[in-house]
């Protein structure tokens, strides 16, 4: 509030003196300060021109006395004799202060794991200890820290307790010579290293054995692998959730970090990952594994392996059409165990083959091959990589046979499983193919592509099957009705909903226009994900403090909705509006970390009490899909926000335990 004429306030101030300081010193207090933060040239009262009184000194001097040195020293360290990688440790200490003088004041102590005696910057900081209060000539306190052991490598490691790390004690003065730093003996006691040292062993992550473990965002996890000299090493992270972001980094014989690796995850912003070694030294490979957003204790399976000889992906897969226009064509192939030397060749068998005009094994999982395809006749080509030593790669040899002769070969015995994995959703027309094995959702257009492969006709096919594990009757119904008989656009997309949507994510305030110019600057310069990540967090913590859950659904649902739709409007319309293309790429990148509202755990307590010994499958229901004989209609690229939480169903434990007995109790339980 403001202050009447002639009246005035009192008020106090506790400071802490400054370091360092000795000898008298005048307080200025200085009231409504001009060009402070917020105010103009004269301060935030308009005193018209009595401005110049507003700072006045105290009429006696301050006397500030450097108190005598005090000694604070390490006498004492407790810690285990050993620990895993990620498990909580307690580590005691004793200080005393080894003088006649009072230690004043407060200060924090540092306790670092070291692998020697010596405290440098290269030891682990493994957590800070806060004293507050004044310690006497001769007394002591204790100290405890529990902490997580972070990422170490195997082997025995001392603890180094550094009493008042910020020098808020005195203990003698400081100096700076030519010579470098000199310390006064009580503070130069101040790095003493336990006696005793902790052993330290890293979890062992076997090759082709998955090991299974969860994640929560800010936590890590250390493993090692030992290999042999020469083979391609991938290490794999799986998680059970679709939405998070995680990481990998590996490195040869020491921890990693996410600056000092030798390989690194390299699809930013997801919960699967991938990390690979082209060529490895024989020796140990430390892992590390890190979430930096999801939900708590996610399940991943974390998976070394060891790959032979293999290609696993070509780009592109097509190439011209033979002409002197169309000519070249360079083919980026990604496999593993690529020796130096090795031949690449495109061949179709018993037709044509032909071997690169220029090729460089760039390393052992990258080839590059130009080739001049003038002389080639069209057609299907294997693309086939022979090492010095004469081991080779193609298609045909990973499967038996290469893609081209499916058709033919899957009509004959023993081939008459096809397995793929969103291969074959379009542009496969099989008329023996009969029956299909579902193990994933399906909805909309993918479902109909997916499951159209079966409607292929052929004289001995009277009727399809679907053996459905993961969708229901209804919703597999509802995706194909909108394309039985005519199919209808109801109307255009409106692009002046984007406009809305902006408006509407723009007044949540999540983040600001400088955030957003910030990131896309740094994304477009190829900035690495550290420089990003500061900038994404700021908005996900005004997300998860500001906006409630349905506030938080309704954004990320019209965040998905305005990148979906400029996505589509921007392909076929001239925007020049900048911001929105700013905007639709800080939106992708934002969204993904976005987390989803917490939900009770309904099952919490009750499966980790139920023990299964014996599992039956049986057929629930067979139903054959009927269409309604009419046109439908379709509309267009939808603008609203998508955001929604199904309620989860509920009922009374009498009910479930009634239809469970229901379907299992009249099991004959015997081993079968």
């Amino acid at each position: 509030g403001g202050l009447a004429g002639a009246a005035s306030y009192d008020a106090s101030l506790t400071v802490t003196a400054p370091k360092n300081m000795d000898g008298p010193y005048y307080v200025f207090v200085v009231t409504d300060p001009a060009r402070a933060w917020g105010t103009g040239e004269n301060g935030r009262v308009r005193e018209f021109g009595r401005e110049q009184n507003n700072a006045t000194a105290a009429a006696q001097p301050i006397i500030v006395e450097v108190p005598p040195p005090a000694d604070l020293k390490v006498t004492n360290v407790s810690l285990p004799a050993s620990s895993n990688v990620g498990e909580e440790i307690r580590l005691d200490y004793t200080v005393t202060n080894d003088s006649i003088n009072t230690a004043y004041g407060r200060w924090t102590d540092a306790i670092y794991l070291s692998s020697d005696n010596t405290w440098d910057l290269g030891d682990i900081l493994v957590g800070k200890v806060d004293h507050i209060g004044d310690l006497g000539a001769n007394g002591s306190y204790s100290g405890t820290l529990l902490a997580k052991l972070p990422p170490l490598k195997d082997g025995n490691w001392r603890v180094i307790v550094r009493p008042d790390l910020y020098n808020e004690v005195f203990e003698g003065k400081i100096s700076y010579t030519a010579t470098g730093l000199n310390l006064p003996p009580g503070e130069a006691n101040n790095r003493t290293a336990s006696g005793a040292t902790l052993q330290v062993t890293v979890p062992v992550l076997p090759v082709a054995s998955p090991l299974a473990t969860t994640l929560s965002p800010g936590q890590s996890r250390l493993y090692k692998v030992s290999v042999a000299a020469g083979e391609t090493l991938r290490v794999s992270l799986d998680a059970a959730a679709s939405e998070g972001s995680n990481e990998i980094y590996v490195r040869y014989g020491d921890i990693p970090t996410g600056y000092v690796f030798d390989a690194a995850y390299t699809n930013p912003v997801a919960a699967d990952q991938e990390a690979l070694i082209g060529s490895t030294k024989a020796g140990d490979y430390y892992v590390l594994v890190r979430s930096r957003q999801g939900s708590a204790d996610a399940p991943v399976t974390v998976r070394a392996d060891l790959l032979p000889l293999s290609i696993s992906k070509i780009t592109p897969d097509q190439g011209g059409t033979g002409d002197d226009n169309h000519r070249w064509v360079t083919l980026d192939i990604y496999g593993a165990h690529f020796k130096a030397g090795a031949l690449v060749k495109l061949s179709r068998p018993g037709v044509f083959e032909a071997e690169p005009e220029r090729w460089q094994v760039l390393d052992a999982t990258h080839i590059q091959a130009v080739f001049d395809l003038r002389n080639f006749p069209l057609g299907l080509y294997d693309v086939s990589v022979t090492n010095p030593d004469g081991q080779k790669v193609t298609e045909a040899t990973l499967n038996g046979f290469p893609s081209s002769q499916i058709e033919e070969l899957i009509q004959r015995d023993p081939y008459r499983f096809l397995i793929v994995a969103d291969k074959f959703q379009t542009g496969y027309d099989e008329p023996l193919l009969h029956t299909m094995y579902v193990d994933k959702t399906l909805s909309g257009v993918k479902a109909v592509q997916t499951l159209s492969r079966l409607n292929r006709a052929h004289p001995q096919k009277h009727d399809t099957f679907v053996l459905d594990f993961m969708n229901d009757f209804e919703a597999i119904k509802a995706s194909f009705e909108p394309y039985y008989r005519t199919t209808i656009l109801s109307e255009e997309t409106d692009p002046n909903k984007l406009h809305d949507l902006k408006a509407s994510l723009d007044s949540y305030q999540v983040y600001s226009w400088e955030q957003v110019a910030d990131l896309v600057a740094l994304y477009l310069g190829g900035a690495d994900r550290d420089k990003l990540d500061p900038i994404l967090d700021a908005c996900v913590a005004v997300y998860k403090a500001d906006l409630d859950e349905d506030g938080q659904v309704d954004f990320k649902g019209k965040a998905k909705a305005f990148t979906r739709t400029y996505g589509f409007l921007a392909a076929i319309l001239p925007y020049s509006n900048a911001n929105w293309e700013k905007l639709s790429i800080f939106l992708n990148v934002l969204t993904p970390k976005l987390p989803a509202p917490e939900e009770q755990d309904l099952s919490k307590g009750i499966l980790e009490a139920i023990d299964m010994d014996s599992y039956r499958v049986e057929a629930q229901a067979t139903m054959a899909i009927v269409l309604p004989d009419a046109d439908a209609e379709i509309g267009p690229v939808p603008t609203a926000g998508g955001g929604g939480r199904p309620e989860p169903e509920l009922d009374l434990l009498s009910n479930i335990l009634k239809i469970f007995n229901e379907m299992f109790g009249n099991i004959e339980w015997k081993d079968k």
